[in-house]
């Protein structure tokens, strides 16, 4: 495995960290360079993490510039593949992390202890000055080497954003068609059943019962004594049946008034 595969697994494990590759401690002559160094994205709690790759016995045995590295970190590991460096070499307080055996990933060996430090303020420049992309929220970051990767993306993402908008606005075309035709549907039979309404109101009026249905229950009533006391049993027996049939016809009136 490549020093550059190792760095990039260290770039996975701080995704969502500030990560610099090859991070210096100054922009000029003199400066030290570790592999990787990072920093948690956190306000309160801003860790700095420095990373010795070594991948080879001999590189690891004959390098102590690492030591210079510890002011620039408030954590400091070495990260080789297994077998590289066992943890008893390692200096009390250094970490280490290995790859895993299937090489897509890294297994801490050793936690590296915390240590308090001055803020690294050469480093720290180095970073904003000669690291950091200044973003345009609206569009992302300019990747200066390669301008015209960078606009093929944004017109990828503009792209698929607007198929987004056709999607949703074809659904919604659609669910609003339907409550549509649903709003429809019910107007017709809600007008169906006031004409049908109208005729009985119409057929009640001929018959001098408009009041409430209250008062032509009482005024059906009334005019079944009359008629029970004028005319005969049988004229009787047919009014009794049509009075039972218009009350029926007043009970389902009213039930669906109420």
């Amino acid at each position: 495995m490549t020093a550059n595969q190792i760095v990039n697994l260290l770039a996975k494990k701080h995704a969502k960290d500030v990560f610099v590759r090859e991070c210096k401690d100054a922009s000029w002559g003199g400066y030290l360079r570790m592999d990787a160094w990072a920093m948690d994205r956190s306000w309160a709690h801003p860790c700095m993490h420095g990373y010795e790759v070594k991948i080879s016995r001999a590189d690891f045995i004959g390098d102590n510039k690492w030591l210079g590295y510890l002011a620039l970190c408030n954590r400091f590991s070495f990260v080789a593949p297994r077998g590289i460096i066992q943890p008893g070499e390692l200096s009390s307080g250094v970490g280490l992390l290995e790859v895993v055996s299937t090489g897509n990933s890294l297994r801490t060996i050793r936690k590296s202890a915390y240590r308090e430090i001055d803020p690294p303020s050469e480093l720290l420049k180095y970073i904003v000055m000669c690291r950091v992309k200044v973003c345009d929220r609206r569009v992302g970051c300019m990747d200066d080497e390669d301008p015209a990767e960078f606009w093929r993306q944004w017109l990828d993402r503009k792209e698929d954003l607007r198929d987004v908008g056709h999607r949703v606005s074809a659904r919604l075309r659609k669910v609003i068609a339907e409550q549509i035709h649903d709003v429809k549907c019910e107007n017709a039979r809600l007008q169906a059943e006031n004409e049908s309404y109208a005729e009985i109101a119409e057929l009640l009026t001929e018959l001098n019962l408009t009041p409430g249905w209250w008062y032509t229950r009482d005024r059906l009533r009334d005019l079944a004594d009359e008629f029970r006391n004028s005319v005969s049993e049988e004229t009787r027996e047919v009014i009794l049946q049509a009075k039972a049939a218009i009350a029926e016809l007043a009970k389902r009136i009213g039930a669906d008034d109420a």
